[in-house]
């Protein structure tokens, strides 16, 4: 059934989906991707339409969370998302673009006209085989829109024309197609991870007697199997203060370790501060604790992969933690002698 996604506007498909007693509707937007209403979330945004601001913020957001269920909590909290800085969505944009067309030479089509055209034609019945559109086309045009969340083509147009090409000089316009340059992927490498020489591996978790035994154990063991040094933090002397020191080291490591069992709120701030720089996190919690209703997860977090371990299966966490390192962000060259 075609409809206008409530989220974008732009023309969708549902799915009904019963779960939980209720109808959920599977959703396929040609902009946002594909995610799940529930009921009571599809009536409050009909009552409650999002504004324009409030739109392209939560249509980006889903690029990085596809599959998510809205309930009318989730609506609530995530429509008050804060907008990003021009360098921030221009930032998105371009690593977007990266991402899709990797190799240094390749031809990228006019992004600008391409969207310019979609949503120009978005109202016609015919959408999206028209005017020389077809699927495909809208599909990759609309995915940079959303990454850009921007709220019009005249921003869109400034941030990929006026601030990628003119400004930083890591695009540049070839005829009817787009380049990345020697400089935009210097650029694209560093936004992938500012610390590639650093052989550091930060590990954020609660400080709990029994969960250091278990880190001192396994997460530190894998970690320096895979070639890293691990730094825990009540374990790092220092003189300053603990939350200058936790900063300080988050900004040098390469990657995060973080461990969410028993839902330490310094946990979630450390991640949220390493992932706003660019810095690879690996997330683990106890299974146990995971699957509880206590000490679950909070739902901004529980759509990234987690490594769940047992307390009495540490090798088994061990030497799975250590061939996700070596998968993610490759093997370390650090020995325990180097100190």
């Amino acid at each position: 059934m075609k409809k206008e996604c409530p989220i974008c506007f732009f023309p969708t498909y549902y799915y009904d989906v019963l779960g939980s007693g209720t109808h959920n509707y599977k959703i396929r937007c040609y902009k946002c991707g594909e995610y799940i209403l529930g009921d009571e979330a599809e009536y409050y945004l009909k009552e409650n339409p999002l504004d324009l601001q409030e739109s392209s913020n939560l249509s980006g957001w889903l690029t990085s969370n596809q599959n998510f269920t809205f309930y009318r909590q989730d609506i609530i909290r995530l429509r008050k998302l804060k907008s990003l800085y021009a360098d921030e969505k221009a930032e998105l944009l371009f690593r977007e673009i990266a991402k899709k067309y990797p190799t240094p030479g390749d031809n990228i089509p006019d992004i600008f006209q391409l969207i310019s055209k979609i949503v120009d034609l978005r109202r016609k019945e015919e959408f999206p085989n028209i005017g020389g559109l077809n699927e495909n086309n809208v599909k990759l045009g609309l995915c940079f829109y959303a990454h850009s969340r921007s709220q019009s083509i005249k921003e869109f147009g400034y941030l990929l024309i006026t601030y990628l090409i003119e400004h930083k000089g890591i695009l540049i316009k070839d005829g009817n197609y787009f380049r990345i340059t020697p400089n935009g992927w210097s650029f694209f490498n560093h936004l992938q991870n500012p610390n590639q020489a650093s052989s550091i591996a930060f590990i954020a978790m609660k400080f709990e007697e029994k969960l250091k035994e278990y880190s001192d154990d396994w997460f530190e063991t894998a970690i320096k199997n895979a070639g890293y040094r691990p730094i825990r933090i009540d374990k790092y002397e220092h003189i300053n203060l603990i939350d200058d020191e936790i900063i300080a080291n988050i900004r040098k490591s390469k990657f995060i370790i973080a461990d969410f069992t028993y839902n330490s709120p310094g946990v979630y701030y450390e991640t949220g501060y390493a992932r706003g720089l660019n810095i690879p996190v690996i997330n683990l919690c106890n299974k146990e604790c995971f699957e509880s209703e206590e000490n679950k997860v909070h739902f901004d977090t529980n759509h990234y992969q987690f490594l769940l371990w047992e307390w009495d299966k540490g090798e088994d966490l061990s030497n799975r933690l250590k061939t996700k390192i070596e998968a993610t962000i490759g093997k370390g060259d650090f020995l325990e002698s180097d100190g």
